[in-house]
């Protein structure tokens, strides 16, 4: 082993232990930033540009979980983060046998908030575009908080359990066992688990700078431009049933084995390491996925000639607190929401600061030791021993 792969390997192996340390208290939006970067890297000058006055500097990254964190002031909203299929397994599934009582679910809500951020519709140009949701909400929000919604709505269009089935609660009834012997529920684990364990054991991948859009496959990136730009309603609609398709295809059914697994039972259900690997991969697409499409809708409603006439501001006030629940896990018959310990005192605000310089400065020096190791051998080798999946559609080659 040479000494340069030794160094490299202990500076991994501090960063893994640092970021341990500064998660303790949960990181639990960490999935919508990962979407917020992804669609941040394909927004055009004009867009980004537009975003950035309309959220008061902030980005699709700053504010990706500000639907979640705003949830105490405007319980309202908690419906339209899911949308119900009624039974699972479905091979013939349509987006009418998806359920939306009274228009409050996720598919309903992109609708309005698409059509309030779209801004003036005098023009027939702008009318076609309109998408008429179903959704009344009781009271109007501001344009920036639209378009807040939009950001970490598509994002949950793309956990694909957020249109899951009324069977076990959107996996919230069905236990796992994973291998460290963790037992939690299906949605948990797609929700948070993947994501954090990611994050804790493989470092080195998640903060490799893999949330680009250069990562999402060009020609899928095109189509799906292509489709939205065609027809804005029909191309919204394909990807409601696309993740609702996933939920029951590479969820509820083993992806491995093709093995449909029993939803709701007492005993959980064993996932073995190959399995727990696979669904990373695929969290790992859909995440891309979701911020490529974000990123088309927010091109679309930025670079309008309406844009500059959006509205900033928030109907929450004052601005959202710190204190966040984990994603949604308080709508439904679900566990009790965990909340992210607030940072009540100086002391506490200044040590986690001063334990952030130190992995950002770890990071750094491993970043540069493993240029020199990568240039040494002509090119980089994997992330932290993950590979990094390529988006695609069709179940086949998300097998292969």
């Amino acid at each position: 082993m040479s000494k340069i792969f030794r160094v490299r390997k202990i500076l991994c192996r501090c960063i893994q232990m640092m970021m341990v340390v500064v998660m303790v208290n949960g990181w639990d939006v960490d999935g919508h930033e990962a979407v917020g970067m992804v669609a941040m890297s394909a927004l055009d000058g004009r867009a980004s540009n537009q975003l950035k006055r309309l959220l008061q500097g902030k980005d699709a990254v700053e504010d990706a979980g500000w639907a979640h964190k705003a949830e105490s002031a405007i319980p309202w909203s908690k419906p339209l983060h899911f949308i119900q299929q009624p039974e699972p397994f479905s091979n013939t599934l349509v987006i009418n046998d998806i359920t939306c009582p009274d228009g409050q679910c996720l598919l309903e809500a992109i609708k309005i908030f698409y059509d309030q951020a779209k801004g003036d519709t005098s023009k027939s140009s702008q009318k076609d575009r309109l998408m008429r949701s179903a959704t009344r909400l009781p009271v109007q929000v501001t344009d920036a908080d639209a378009v807040r919604f939009l950001i970490n709505l598509i994002g949950d269009m793309h956990q694909p359990l957020h249109e899951g089935s009324l069977t076990d609660d959107f996996g919230r009834k069905t236990l796992v066992a994973l291998p460290n012997g963790s037992v939690m529920s299906l949605y948990e684990l797609w929700d948070h688990d993947i994501i954090q364990s990611t994050i804790q054991n493989h470092p080195q991948f998640w903060w490799s700078g893999w949330t680009h859009i250069q990562r999402v496959d060009t020609n899928t990136y095109n189509a799906d431009k292509k489709a939205w730009q065609e027809d804005n309603t029909a191309a919204l609609t394909k990807w409601c049933q696309e993740n609702a398709e996933f939920a029951n295809q590479f969820i509820y059914t083993n992806p491995l084995t093709n093995e449909r697994f029993p939803l709701g039972g007492d005993a959980p259900i064993e996932v073995d390491a190959a399995l727990l690997d696979k669904w990373r991969q695929l969290l790992i697409q859909r995440i891309l996925l979701a911020g490529s499409r974000t990123a088309i809708i927010l091109n679309d409603i930025l670079e309008s000639s309406a844009a500059p006439g959006l509205r900033s501001g928030s109907i929450v006030t004052p601005p959202v607190a710190d204190e966040i629940e984990i994603d949604d896990l308080e709508f439904g018959n679900g566990q009790p929401p965990r909340r992210r310990q607030r940072l009540d005192t100086t002391s506490d605000i200044l040590l986690q600061l001063g334990v952030l310089a130190v992995v950002v400065v770890i990071g750094l020096a491993a970043y540069l030791v493993f240029m020199m190791v990568s240039k040494s051998k002509g090119k980089a080798g994997e992330a932290g021993g993950l590979r990094l999946p390529t988006v695609v559609q069709s179940k086949k080659e998300m097998l292969d």
